[in-house]
């Protein structure tokens, strides 16, 4: 039988013997999640303007909306490494390919 000291040291080993599994901070999921909504919204825009009523307060939205919010997400990646941890590259990756994504969608609403 097991004391409870060295249960729970086992068990912080068992925790810290997998590095390849990283976990994403708060600020990960958060650029993430914002960088998958604005693409949802561009594409939307996109694809329904003018068809479906839904999407009225979207088409008020003003073109540099559109092109300030990607590039506002590619600034925030070396932000967050200044204040907290750097964001580990797949979902570096991610943020940088639905920003360009998203900016290339919305080039031609803005000119």
């Amino acid at each position: 039988m097991t004391r409870p000291a060295e249960a729970d040291a086992s068990a912080a080993d068992h925790r810290t013997a997998s590095p390849s599994r990283s976990r994403w901070c708060r600020a990960t999921w958060a650029l993430v999640g914002t960088a998958t909504v604005w693409l949802l919204v561009v594409l939307t825009t996109r694809l329904f303007s003018g068809r479906w009523w839904l999407l009225t307060p979207l088409d008020d939205l003003p073109p540099l909306a559109y092109v300030t919010v990607p590039v506002m997400l590619l600034v925030a990646i070396p932000l967050v490494r200044v204040i907290r941890a750097p964001i580990p590259k797949r979902p570096r990756l991610l943020i940088v390919a639905m920003a360009l994504a998203a900016l290339a969608l919305a080039l031609p609403r803005v000119f």
